[in-house]
């Protein structure tokens, strides 16, 4: 694939992104869930079972307000990246989008827009090279 069609994937990621609105995190749910179970078996040992509620609560709003602001846009995440990464953003939605041919941007979109099941099956494949690239979760 030539780096202008790269490019025009990539413009069409960043486009179906914003009309989706498409947020995207660091992924930590795997550590507030270590801390919260750190809260409820400190606050067990402490104050029993009323202590393991009040730590598991403490610690979970702890961890919810630490982890308020981590959202982006997927438009400036896509932004950001590197051109390597947007290389292989663009090789691995053009291996789901397969034979599909537009002769720029524009047209690209037209051509996806006008399928819901395409433009789900990419909106997929942009979560899944996120989450194993970059190591960021979508939320809608």
């Amino acid at each position: 694939m030539n780096d202008r069609r790269r490019g025009d994937v990539v413009e069409l990621c960043k486009i179906l992104a914003e009309q989706e609105n498409l947020q995207a995190t660091v992924v930590r749910s795997g550590k507030g869930a270590l801390y919260a179970g750190m809260g409820v078996f400190i606050g067990g040992l402490l104050a029993g079972p009323l202590g393991m509620a009040i730590g598991g609560s403490v610690t979970s709003i702890a961890v919810a307000v630490n982890s308020k602001g981590t959202f982006k846009s997927v438009v400036t995440v896509i932004n950001e990246m590197s051109v390597a990464q947007k290389r292989k953003l663009a090789d691995a939605v053009q291996k789901v989008i397969g034979s599909i041919k537009g002769e720029d941007c524009v047209s690209l979109v037209g051509l996806i827009l006008a399928s819901s099941s395409i433009k789900q099956t990419i909106l997929t494949e942009l979560g899944r090279f996120l989450m194993k690239e970059m190591q960021m979760q979508l939320a809608r």
